[in-house]
């Protein structure tokens, strides 16, 4: 029959177990196949995020580099068309013009300077005017032989030793003179493809830069032309370094991103003009936005890690993966004990109760022997809680205190039980003792005490030791054990007693000797005194014979 019971138990623990794997493999694939889908959405959702964050970046990069090139070539075009309406225009003129822009941060600016046309026969004049403009050491050194010269003549330095030598023939040089030729053309601002300064061709080749320089035409009075339209008198040039541009424009809001400023070159190519890499690493995320600038075009090329994007850093996927999976199998688990853990649940309630029922039985013969232990012990012991109220006297404190009832309140133990010090002179201090010390936390060792109340009239001397007791033995407070030390006392009493009576008789007796001694000096007469073997003890006036017993020897 048992066997029976215990078979259909198994079949019934065996179904359950069937049913309980089934229901969690249905949790399992529902709950895995939801993650993975929210998981793909919101991964695809952070990639949205991410390209939308970089354009907006980059949008606003552009619109930086846009604006900041729209200052540089408002402020040249001041400059030309004050050149234009001075007349004459000196050098100390120029210098006037040219204050205000050295004054406005113009991050990358280099050098501004004046330029003027002439042939090969135009030299000496041009030369000779503009010397007596304010350029006395001024010497036109023309390059090559050519229809037509450019020159510098007027040059401000924004950068301390950027400018070209007044005099230089910029001709020689295809960038600056293709810009000067478009700014002719057009009549407008012109920027130049990116090229190494003329001033910055002496310097070491890690400190060179591609550079651009923006030319504006300066157009004299009408009236010189004889009434059609105002004659070119020359172009204002800026020069402006691309490196130190692009890190003053865009440190601060790059965060993060590479950027690459590139110009196209009159050949159609790309020539990449300056660089900025803000953090080491891959980056994954790559954009491009054309800067119009004058008559030409510049791009920017932004690079960025996914994971430098707040809030789109890729981790929300895998981490609704990681949550929503680990959360599935938490489920698949639940589900699992649930549908198979009432058996063990109750198997596991009945050994608990079990084991619960034998705690409980050693705890009670434990606390059986305590009390045993402590009602057979002559020995007193007493415990308080941290308070000061008893929790414990036994039957052996009680009797050597007498009194039936505990006192309420550490003030009145000593007057309830009769505490005084050991010759019963004075009331024992209530802070001194023993149990007081230890709930201060003290080790008190065998302190001599006197019990004295009406059910103790006689009096009973004890020795009290007491320890604290820590909050992590289950309960704070303290503990004394009272041992009867009346009769070691007493005894100790009497000893005393009869050890200063013999002091006394050792007195008297050494007092008498020597009155004795005194008399026997007084007096006339040879006084010997032997003892049993004949030896003088004590001779007193002349000298005498020896004792007869000694004699006889």
């Amino acid at each position: 029959m048992e066997h029976a019971i215990t078979r259909r138990i198994r079949r019934v623990l065996s179904s359950a177990m069937t049913l309980a794997v089934l229901a969690a493999l249905v949790v399992a694939v529902a709950g895995l196949g939801g993650t993975t889908v929210l998981a793909s959405v919101l991964s695809d959702t952070q990639q949205r995020l991410a390209d939308e964050t970089v354009q907006r970046r980059l949008a606003l990069m552009g619109e930086v580099v846009e604006a900041e090139t729209g200052r540089y070539v408002e402020a040249l075009r001041l400059v030309a068309a004050a050149a234009g309406t001075a007349e004459p225009l000196t050098a100390a003129a120029f210098a006037r013009m040219v204050e205000p822009l050295k004054q406005t941060h113009l991050p990358g600016a280099t050098s501004i300077t004046f330029l003027v046309p002439a042939t090969d026969a135009q030299i000496p004049a041009v030369q000779a005017r503009w010397r007596a403009r304010g350029v006395p050491a001024l010497r036109l050194r023309p390059e090559g032989h050519i229809d037509e010269h450019i020159f510098f003549v007027l040059s401000q330095d924004i950068t301390t030793g950027a400018a070209p030598a007044p005099g230089t023939d910029l001709t020689t040089t295809a960038a600056p003179a293709q810009a000067a030729a478009e700014a002719r053309r057009s009549g407008q601002v012109a920027v130049s493809d990116a090229f190494h300064l003329l001033g910055d061709r002496d310097l070491p080749a890690e400190r060179r830069q591609l550079s651009f320089v923006l030319t504006a035409p300066v157009y004299g009075p009408a009236e010189a032309a004889g009434g059609h339209g105002r004659p070119l008198a020359g172009w204002v040039m800026l020069g402006l370094r691309g490196q130190d541009f692009l890190g003053a424009v865009l440190s601060r809001i790059a965060q993060g991103a590479d950027v690459h400023l590139r110009a196209r070159q009159s050949d159609a190519t790309l020539a990449t003009v300056a660089s900025l890499t803000t953090s080491a690493g891959d980056k994954d995320l790559h954009r491009s936005v054309r800067i119009p600038v004058a008559q030409q075009s510049w791009q920017l090329d932004v690079a960025i890690a996914r994971t430098q994007i707040p809030g789109a850093r890729g981790l929300a996927g895998t981490a609704v993966m990681i949550i929503g999976g680990t959360l599935t199998l938490l489920l698949a688990a639940l589900v699992f004990t649930l549908g198979s853990g009432r058996a063990r649940a109750r198997a596991q309630i009945q050994a608990a109760t079990a084991d619960l029922r034998t705690a409980e039985a050693a705890a009670r013969r434990q606390a059986e022997l305590m009390s045993a232990i402590l009602d057979g012990i002559s020995d007193g012991v007493g415990v308080v809680d941290a308070r000061g109220a008893f929790l414990l006297h036994n039957p052996a404190a009680r009797a050597m205190l007498g009194t039936g009832l505990d006192a309420e309140g550490i003030g009145s133990w000593q007057h309830h039980y009769g505490i005084f010090t050991p010759d019963g002179a004075a009331a024992f201090p209530t802070e001194d003792l023993p149990l007081v010390r230890a709930l201060a936390g003290e080790h008190v060792e065998q302190v001599p005490m006197l019990i004295r109340n009406p059910s103790r009239p006689e009096g009973l001397v004890v020795s009290v030791s007491a320890r604290p007791l820590q909050a992590t033995a289950g309960q704070s407070g303290a503990v004394a054990v009272f041992h009867d030390i009346t009769d070691r006392a007493r005894a100790e009493e009497e000893r005393e007693r009869t050890a200063v009576r013999l002091r006394e008789a050792r007195d008297e007796l050494a007092a008498s000797k020597a009155y004795l001694t005194q008399v026997l000096d007084a007096i006339d007469v040879t006084v010997i005194t032997c003892d049993a073997d004949g030896v003088i003890v004590t001779p007193t006036g002349p000298p005498a014979a020896p004792c007869p017993r000694t004699a006889g020897r």
